[in-house]
């Protein structure tokens, strides 16, 4: 009983490592950056959406010192091109600092 439960387990296990394909490979591509000061936004058109994968790298904010400065960074996948946005609300002294990873599919 005992050799068969072994050689059940060896075969299951070894019809699974078998059926596992590799991972897909992914490569990195590029860093973006997208820096705002005082008020208004600006953006950055970063890698294709096809075959790459964008996310954001660090975020960095200064001066935001008074009640309803905001400052934000984001990362939207567009239609064509992954965009990197550093964005501040009107009337503000702040400064906004944005960075994006892309990596290849």
């Amino acid at each position: 009983m005992n050799a068969k439960l072994n050689i059940c387990t060896g075969l299951l296990f070894s019809s699974l490592a078998l059926t596992a394909g590799p991972a897909g490979a992914v490569s990195p591509h590029s860093i973006w950056f997208a820096n705002k000061t005082n008020s208004g936004f600006a953006s950055t058109n970063m890698a294709a959406t096809a075959g790459h994968f964008c996310y954001l790298r660090s975020v960095g904010f200064e001066n935001t010192d008074e009640s309803g400065e905001t400052a934000t960074c984001s990362v939207t996948r567009g239609a064509v091109v992954w965009v990197l946005e550093a964005r501040l609300n009107e009337n503000n002294d702040a400064d906004a600092f944005c960075s994006a990873y892309c990596y290849n599919n």
